[in-house]
């Protein structure tokens, strides 16, 4: 049994019972033998007629000082230990008195006199306090409102106080709806408030709504119109666009949505633009023409609106390769950093010329305004272009189209495409390109000197430099 030091008094009594965000803390009567004695002398001693502690606190909190008593027959009330306050009545007889007494007081309330005759002394008259509680409830509502209420045309989602509302506001043939999503509006402020309730129930259906719509009219305000027709790039911009990116999280679908003008906008602005990124990015920078692959003309693809890096310079990877920028930058990075792939006879030939004319007097991959190709080897002090020419693609010699043994060589490649595509390098290498080489060599006068090399001719190691050797007398060099 628990014993206590302190005084007995109002805080003490609080602080055991009670927690300090005011809950009872229950615990303490799961087991009267567990309750402090002394509190137990002490509500005993104010309250004698208790039977439990639960009472007696339940007479200090209301400072009761005598035992309640039936109205009816005089009897002491017992104590209801679950509902914590004391009983209504003593027993059945009197419970019944009690209810019929109640009944007549609710239908005194709810029966007007019969001087009412219109809607306004219907609503002075219910708009006492006591009446309007009675007047909530359906089955209790004056036989001649319910008849004189179906009269009206109301939704079927107004309750008994929307439509009183309604009717006190004369908006029966104008519901109030949201003016966000138009929807008739129900849970309408108290009837009889008139226009001094909460306003926003007569605009809108649900805070939510409220709150879109304040943030579509602030949106609004900076573009200056709600119709997209009168929409430019500017105004958008200054919605979507801060000071150093897209807002991302304005052009999801759920944004978009609240702003079906600004998206239906965003949608016809470009005709090939591939998504809002896109057309957001074009309206920034003002790119009104998509680019187009520099090689094969198809559009480019969106890469990013950051960095201005906005497309890809081609469209694929084949086109990529096919660029003479492309090919200019890779033979400057090989040629920077010295990572040539050269074939067996390459080698062999740059080894042997480095030996003859020295290493700084030879070019590889020589290109030349007056030659706008790739000329394998070029040496400066002979002004001397040299195309080693020791693939078979590049055929067994110069092509000929009035040599009967060329044209036949050139309907066996053909053939033989059907098999492998690589045949198809092999003729336009041999017959188109290697002319074009040899043609533009010959209008600009050129010492230009083919090579037919092939591995036959690889271990005679000086084969090169005797066609070089040729090549020269044959000029009078």
């Amino acid at each position: 049994m628990n014993t206590i030091s302190s005084p007995i008094n109002k805080d003490y009594i609080k602080s055991y019972f009670y927690f300090p965000n005011g809950d009872v803390r229950s615990y303490r009567f799961k087991n009267e033998d567990s309750i402090n004695i002394e509190i137990k002398t002490y509500f005993k001693t104010l309250y004698p007629w208790i039977k439990s502690t639960k009472e007696g606190l339940y007479c200090f909190n209301k400072n009761i000082q005598r035992q309640p008593i039936c109205e009816f027959c005089g009897k002491d009330l017992e104590f209801d230990r679950f509902h914590f306050t004391y009983k209504v009545n003593c027993e059945n007889k009197c419970h019944k008195k009690y209810k019929d007494k109640q009944n007549k007081l609710k239908a005194k309330l709810n029966k007007p006199d019969n001087s009412i005759k219109n809607k306004e002394d219907y609503f002075n008259y219910y708009k006492d306090e006591k009446r309007f509680k009675a007047l909530k409830n359906k089955g209790r509502v004056y036989k001649e409102m319910r008849e004189y209420l179906t009269t009206f045309d109301f939704p079927k989602n107004y309750t008994l106080l929307d439509k009183l509302y309604v009717l006190d506001n004369n908006l029966e043939n104008n519901f109030p709806r949201c003016k966000y999503c138009g929807k008739i509006i129900n849970g309408l402020p108290h009837w009889s408030l008139k226009n001094n309730g909460k306003i926003d129930r007569l605009n809108f259906c649900c805070a939510k709504h409220k709150e879109l719509y304040e943030y579509k009219e602030s949106i609004y305000n900076i573009i200056g119109t709600s119709n997209y027709f009168e929409f430019n790039d500017e105004n958008i911009l200054k919605v979507l666009w801060n000071s150093k990116d897209i807002e991302y999280q304005k052009i999801t679908k759920y944004w978009l949505g609240l702003f079906p003008d600004i998206k239906k906008y965003l949608d016809n602005r470009f005709d090939d633009s591939k998504s809002i990124v896109e057309t957001l990015t074009r309206m920034k920078y003002k790119i009104y023409i998509r680019p187009v692959c520099p090689v094969c003309g198809k559009s480019l693809i969106f890469l990013t609106s950051q960095n201005k890096k906005f497309f890809l310079k081609h469209c694929s990877y084949q086109c990529s390769a096919k660029d003479n920028k492309t090919k200019e930058k890779q033979y400057r990075s090989k040629f920077k950093n010295n990572s040539w792939t050269a074939s067996k006879l390459e080698k062999l030939a740059i080894s042997l010329l480095s030996d003859k004319y020295g290493f700084d007097n030879i070019c590889k991959e020589y290109k030349d305004k007056r030659y706008p190709y790739r000329c394998d080897f070029y040496i400066k002090s002979l002004d001397l272009f040299i195309e080693i020419q020791g693939h078979w693609g590049h055929g067994p010699h110069p092509f000929d189209k009035d040599n009967s043994e060329d044209i036949a060589l050139l309907e066996k490649w053909k053939e033989k495409t059907k098999v492998s595509k690589y045949y198809e390098k092999a003729i336009i290498g041999w017959t188109i390109r290697d002319v074009e080489k040899r043609n533009i060599a010959k209008q600009n006068n050129l010492r230009y000197l083919e090579i037919f090399y092939t591995y036959k001719d690889f271990s005679n190691k000086n084969f090169l430099l005797e066609k070089i050797e040729e090549y020269l007398k044959s000029i009078n060099i």
